[in-house]
């Protein structure tokens, strides 16, 4: 409806909503109102909101014509035959305004204020029986009776909010710790609120979720779900934020995310070159990014080695462990490993490995072919013997020694040698001598 048209020149009435439309009419003479817009007038009824136990400004248009004087103010609400507040100017006292309240009904809570802009009924300590549909009336010197409807909301505010874990378990400052990569749930009530609140959650500042799950009684539910909680969320803050009016402030309830990191890395700090058997080694390795600090662990190959020392950095960011290592022959080939875990994460666990290769001496030991049988050898058989070396580096040369002296290979004589044995041909009582070797 397009009501544009009143009756008196230069009267402003209230703010009409007409759909989404909000109006201010201005009035000239000229202007005429025909009976079904004078009805729409009178039906317009302002909303104003008030909290409990604070105060409310009731609106009244005052509004004077050039040459035109207020005579008296009264106010009504709706179920009451007889006024509640007067503001009397035929009558001053003292060249002030005479005002008159009833007692009973609003005590020592109301005040009409009527030089500000809008003239108001100033009305504290609301109680909910304050709500209803409140009636101003202007009578003027000249002008007709002007009736302004107000229909006051009396809210009550949540009284407040309550953080829970899953486990039902009272949030007050943290939340969690949550493990990396799980899934974070909390929920928040509200205790009172009429009518009941709006529950909103923020993410640092930011709505994540405005959907409230549950109603019981006086308590309102929302419950969050962040999936696969990121590390970038640890000490940011959810906020629950509740709300039914738009006069007072919502009130909050805060925690922040604690979380459990797994670590991102673990290095092994010792240059991959090759280690001298019986020498003495400190090994260092660290690992960064888990939280708590990661426990740091020493292996060698299925079997755990005691470490030396364990150190964290102050902000619990780094973990450092030293092993001391002597290694020796039986060393070369195997898997060193550091291995970095967070135990409040089963699956947290990563390992930096070096296979280690030991300079050691060379050994050699001699022994009859393997085709061989000791028991069963005649004389006049080739016989022949065979050097194992276990050497690193790998040995470049083997020596056979008889009695100190070197054996050197002799064809016509039937001692033949290769890179690793001896041949005796037609051996006999004359050859069998004992068998010495080094090798280099």
């Amino acid at each position: 409806m397009n009501v544009m048209r009143v009756l008196y020149e230069k009267v402003i009435v209230p703010t009409v909503m007409y759909g989404s439309v909000l109006r201010r009419m201005i009035v000239t003479e000229s202007q005429k109102l025909n009976v079904f817009e004078m009805k729409c007038l009178r039906n317009i009824v302002e909303e104003v909101e008030g909290v409990s136990n604070q105060a409310a400004r009731i609106p009244c248009n005052m509004t004077v014509l050039s040459g035109d004087t207020v005579y008296l103010v009264l106010w009504f609400k709706e179920g009451l035959t007889t006024p509640i507040y007067s503001y009397d100017v035929r009558e001053l006292l003292g060249g002030q305004p005479k005002h008159w309240w009833d007692a009973e009904l609003l005590g020592s809570r109301a005040y009409f204020n009527a030089g500000s802009s809008p003239s108001h009924l100033l009305l504290q300590g609301l109680t909910k029986d304050d709500a209803g549909l409140y009636k101003c009336r202007v009578d003027f010197q000249r002008a007709p009776t002007r009736n302004t409807r107000i229909n006051l909301t009396v809210v009550e505010p949540p009284r407040r909010l309550v953080l829970m874990e899953d486990s039902g378990v009272e949030v007050r400052t943290y939340v969690g710790p949550i493990n990396e990569g799980a899934d974070l749930h909390i929920r928040c009530e509200s205790l009172g609120g009429h009518p009941p609140p709006d529950l909103v959650w923020l993410l640092n500042d930011q709505i994540i979720d405005s959907v409230i799950e549950d109603f019981e009684g006086d308590i309102t539910r929302n419950e969050l779900t962040i999936r696969g909680v990121t590390r970038s969320m640890l000490r940011s803050q959810v906020t629950c934020q509740a709300s039914n009016n738009k006069v007072s402030p919502a009130i909050t309830a805060t925690a922040t995310i604690d979380m459990n990191l797994r670590p991102l890395d673990v290095s092994i700090h010792h240059p991959r070159e090759p280690l001298s058997s019986g020498r003495i080694y400190d090994v260092l390795c660290s690992s960064r990014g888990s939280r708590p600090p990661a426990v740091l662990t020493w292996w060698r190959g299925s079997i755990r080695l005691p470490t030396t020392s364990d150190t964290t950095t102050h902000d619990g960011n780094v973990s450092t462990s030293v092993i001391r290592l002597q290694p020796n022959a039986s060393d070369d080939g195997q898997l060193l490993a550091c291995r970095a875990e967070n135990r409040n994460i089963p699956t947290a666990v990563i390992e930096d490995s070096w296979i280690l290769s030991v300079y050691y001496a060379p050994t050699a030991k001699a022994s009859l072919g393997s085709s061989l049988n000791a028991n069963n050898i005649r004389e006049g058989d080739d016989v022949y013997f065979e050097c194992d070396v276990q050497a690193n580096p790998r040995a470049y040369k083997v020596v056979w020694k008889h009695n100190g002296a070197l054996v050197r290979q002799e064809k016509e004589d039937g001692i033949l040698l290769t890179n690793r044995s001896l041949v005796v041909q037609e051996s006999n009582t004359k050859t069998c001598w004992p068998i010495y070797l080094s090798s280099k």
